[in-house]
């Protein structure tokens, strides 16, 4: 280094006429000369590769050459994108501080029928209408009271399937009704989720020998739920799906996982042309997805969509809520939700707890869909834990 500092010094006297070197004196000083513009040239190579990482860096932006300015630009980015993290942060933490810190009780399925607006209870006696639907497939709609979410049977001379049956209070006139469209007792039941409304009688089918089958996930979740009858547990589960072969009718089992829970089955009665949806349908009114057992918007909305794929323009689907549908009115089940998660975002994305999205009511122009278990504050609520706990 001293060397070439020596050098340097020289070529500026020689520059400047200060001193006169003969031609001869070239020959030793030369090879100095080439070490000092070698080193030249090192220092403005370096100093273009830090200004063109600096350009990649920050695409379509004039980036200054100088070494300080653009220390100073790296510094500025790193504390604008610091800013931006703990913004984002802030927000997540108030949008959790807003659904942790409150009654969740919105959330949760209800083993006695989970009746949210007493203004639009139903009344009457517990009671099934049967509805032939062919090729013997049958739909129990409610006919008074609330016994429970839509059944569907299949019966002929080689026995009888039922999916689903209803909440445990009405068990008796549950298990009636369809053994009179079997002629006797069940000999297959498939619980499509763990929802009490649907698998409430479980263990009375058991108990008179009605073997009773479901994805292995929805026999997990009723293994580790308080509120259900073991008695009534599954005894044959499948993984994938499944098929029975009855009475001339195919019928698939086909499971979907992280949609209305973490796990249900609809049931494609084939030759008849019928899907029994349960609750992957709610026709005509708000959905329920369940959170805490693993539904998802998205999810529910992607299985939904499948079913419609499933389906032609003559296919019957059984809601699990709501009239008996077709594919047309599917579509406008999902349509609903995607204008639900489209209402909410804006004001989610602004950082409105809770509360203040409830203030704002952004659900209103929907109310046509409220039932008594999910009139449109209860919505509100549900979808706004989906959009901001996915």
């Amino acid at each position: 280094m001293a060397a070439s500092g020596t050098s340097l010094m020289a070529m500026r006297a020689i520059l400047s006429g200060q001193v006169c070197v003969p031609f001869s004196d070239f020959s030793d000083f030369a090879p100095r000369v080439a070490t000092v513009l070698a080193l030249v040239c090192w220092l403005g190579f370096s100093c273009f590769t830090r200004v063109f990482r600096v350009s990649s860096t920050f695409p379509g932006k004039t980036v200054p050459t100088h070494a300080g300015c653009v220390r100073r630009k790296l510094k500025q980015t790193r504390q604008f994108q610091t800013v931006t993290k703990l913004r984002t942060h802030r927000r997540n933490m108030h949008v959790m501080t807003s659904t942790s810190s409150i009654d969740r009780s919105f959330l949760h399925g209800h083993s006695k029928g989970g009746v949210w607006d007493k203004a639009g209870a139903p009344t009457g006696e517990d009671a099934w209408r049967s509805a032939d639907l062919g090729g013997g497939v049958y739909a129990l709609e409610v006919d008074g009271g609330n016994p429970g979410g839509t059944i569907a049977m299949l019966v002929g001379k080689d026995g009888s399937v039922l999916i689903d049956n209803g909440l445990q209070k009405a068990s008796a006139v549950t298990v009636a009704a369809t053994e009179q469209l079997a002629g006797g007792p069940v000999d297959f039941l498939i619980s499509t989720h763990l929802h009490a409304d649907h698998v409430g009688c479980n263990a009375n089918y058991a108990a008179a020998g009605t073997t009773i089958i479901s994805h292995q996930e929805t026999r997990r979740l009723l293994v580790v739920d308080d509120t259900f009858d073991k008695a009534g547990l599954p005894v044959l589960t499948f993984s994938d799906r499944a098929t029975f072969h009855l009475n001339g009718v195919t019928m698939d089992l086909i499971p979907y996982a992280n949609a209305h829970t973490s796990s249900d089955t609809i049931v494609h009665f084939v030759e008849a042309n019928v899907i029994h949806a349960s609750d992957l349908f709610f026709n005509k009114i708000y959905p329920f997805i369940d959170l805490e057992n693993g539904g998802s918007l998205d999810g529910f909305v992607a299985a939904q969509r499948q079913i419609i794929e499933l389906a032609d323009d003559q296919t019957i689907i059984i809601a699990g809520h709501g009239p008996i549908g077709n594919k047309n009115e599917m579509r406008s089940a999902v349509e609903l939700l995607l204008a639900i998660k489209t209402a909410l975002e804006p004001l989610i994305e602004k950082g409105m707890s809770m509360e203040e999205v409830l203030r704002e009511n952004p659900l209103s122009a929907f109310e046509q869909y409220a039932w008594f278990h999910i009139p449109t504050e209860r919505m509100t609520k549900i979808a706004f834990c989906l959009l901001t706990e996915k």
